[in-house]
């Protein structure tokens, strides 16, 4: 085993809700930009979105048998 160490592979989330810009800037003003964000319901947050991108990157990426 060599002590090596590399990015094996990625993974990511994003929430499925969305909201349009132009909702956001009529309730705090300023100009209306185009287009929707993307924005986490009220039951995810920090921890549940990077558990999400693990099980993206673990589907995706390498046998889980060769992580260490």
């Amino acid at each position: 085993m060599s002590n090596d160490a590399y990015i094996a592979g990625h993974g990511a989330y994003v929430p499925p809700r969305r909201l349009q810009r132009s909702d956001m800037s009529g309730l705090w003003g300023g100009p209306a930009v185009p287009g929707v964000r993307s924005v986490a319901g009220r039951d995810e947050d920090t921890l549940t979105m990077a558990v999400e991108a693990a099980h993206d990157c673990l589907e995706a990426g390498p046998d889980v048998a060769d992580i260490d």
